[in-house]
């Protein structure tokens, strides 16, 4: 996972290099577009699991299972 956030980061480096840079020397780093698009298209995909993670995560904390007397359900 640390890597491919890693690519993201370069892949966004490289998308504002100019700006990063001042216009400085050329970015060592190069995609191709499709490796680009197919890795951002992964990233999108990922935050929204990882959103939907959260939501649950938030659910589950608030459960009132801790709350109820097991034997009454069995």
């Amino acid at each position: 996972q640390n890597i491919f956030a890693l690519k993201v980061a370069l892949i966004e480096a490289t998308d504002n290099w100019e700006k990063l840079t001042g216009g400085g020397p050329p970015c060592p780093v190069m995609f191709n577009s499709e490796d680009i698009c197919e890795t951002m298209k992964l990233d999108a995909e990922e935050r929204g699991v990882d959103k939907t993670l959260e939501e649950w995560a938030q659910v589950v904390v608030h459960c009132p299972l801790d709350d109820m007397d097991e034997k009454e359900y069995m």
